[in-house]
């Protein structure tokens, strides 16, 4: 055989050990992750006041009121949709006072 894999490489991977370990575990990833503030925070200014949510989202007349349910599943699954970086721009907006909307 001209070509092949070493043994080390010829030993099959998983797929989901391979991401665990090369990505969720990557230090940049959980850099990150640290960073990112707890949704809850979020889940909890925008249940208090509807008026943060962005319009471009459903704010009004998806949300209504805003106490019901449908407000909290939606509240919801506008937060869980949130990449980490998002969630601290958003955190950002709200929170720090240096920060422009």
């Amino acid at each position: 055989m001209l070509i092949g894999f070493s043994e080390d490489s010829a030993r099959p991977i998983t797929r989901s050990s391979f991401l665990r370990e090369q990505v969720y575990k990557h230090y940049k990833v959980r850099r990150m992750t640290s960073k990112a503030p707890h949704r809850s925070c979020l889940f909890d200014a925008f249940f208090n006041e509807t008026a943060l949510m962005p319009r471009s989202i459903g704010y009004g007349a998806t949300l209504g009121s805003g106490t019901g349910a449908a407000g909290r599943h939606a509240r919801g699954d506008y937060i869980a949709g949130m990449t980490d970086r998002y969630a601290i721009l958003e955190h950002a907006r709200l929170f720090d006072p240096r920060e422009r909307t």
